[in-house]
């Protein structure tokens, strides 16, 4: 994200407080966030009055006197309760920024009430947790899924979620040692990142992986040579697609096995999601060449 990015959408936003990580880590390299927001502030004009940087253990920050906290120096000690505030259901839950192919990517805004409720039917309708589910939701920077599940899904169903930093195509074998480990039987994915491991090959599921209950592909969905190698490679998983973008609360089309059986091709991404309405718009383009008319 560039520090003009970064601005605007704090403009939109109103934002006056800031919260940050030190620095990240993704295949073995440092990612400066707080440096990010340093430039940025300095560059632009922004509402943020306060940033509170998470240092993470790490003391190779810039503080700006004033502005920025650390958060380890303020953090209450012991157990502290904070009464949540009520708020309307319709008062804003988060911001979401579409991908900006048709022009400057816009703002959307999902509720306090129906988004959480949205996202909740839709897992149960796809994946049916289960109590003794863990749940690892994998995606590439800046992707809305990560916040989708462990924000507003796994804590709400009481679920246990495995937060993973990194690029899972680091080492060759990190996918499936992760899963092996930590037992996990849920994944959420992104394709791009279900394409990175099928590049691998064979060796990015080599382990224990007999926990692994079902993959979910959300964004394009899988090309059929790429869903027939999951299906053989893992036969005791299930391989289910969401086709879910942005703009859209809840998947347009998903294969909803939480509900039941139903028949999948692969290299689709199911049936018309329950909730989701759809119309289908033909479109037919004739072609001009000069002198010869329409083709």
């Amino acid at each position: 994200m560039s520090e003009e990015t970064l601005a605007y959408r704090l403009q939109d936003c109103g934002s006056k407080v800031f919260i940050v990580a030190s620095k990240g880590f993704r295949a073995g390299d440092e990612v400066r966030m707080k440096d990010l927001v340093d430039r940025t502030l300095e560059k632009y004009q922004t509402p943020v009055e306060k940033v509170l940087v998470v240092s993470r253990g790490f003391s190779d920050l810039n503080l700006k006197q004033g502005r920025d906290l650390v958060y380890e120096d303020i953090a209450p000690k012991g157990k502290v309760y904070v009464e949540p505030v009520p708020v309307e259901a319709n008062e804003p839950a988060t911001i979401y920024y579409t991908s900006g192919t048709t022009g400057r990517p816009k703002g959307l805004w999902q509720s306090n009430g129906g988004y959480p409720v949205g996202l909740n039917w839709t897992f149960r309708a796809i994946f049916n947790p289960q109590d003794t589910d863990v749940w690892w939701t994998i995606s590439e920077l800046g992707w809305p899924v990560w916040p989708m599940a462990n924000l507003y899904t796994i804590p709400v169903m009481g679920l246990t979620g495995l937060l993973f930093e990194g690029f899972v195509g680091y080492k060759r074998d990190l996918f499936a040692r992760i899963i092996e480990k930590y037992r996990v039987s849920l994944i959420w994915s992104s394709t791009t990142t279900l394409y990175t491991i099928r590049s691998i090959g064979e060796d990015a599921l080599k382990g224990d992986l007999s926990s692994l209950r079902m993959i979910l592909n959300t964004g394009e969905t899988l090309n059929p040579g790429v869903a027939e190698w999951y299906i053989q490679q893992l036969p005791n998983t299930v391989i289910a697609d969401a086709y879910w973008m942005t703009e859209h609360l809840i998947p347009i089309a998903a294969t909803p096995y939480g509900l039941g059986e139903i028949p999948f091709k692969p290299g689709s991404a199911g049936i018309q999601f329950p909730g989701s309405k759809c119309s289908w718009l033909m479109m037919m383009v004739t072609h001009y060449r000069q002198g010869k008319g329409a083709t």
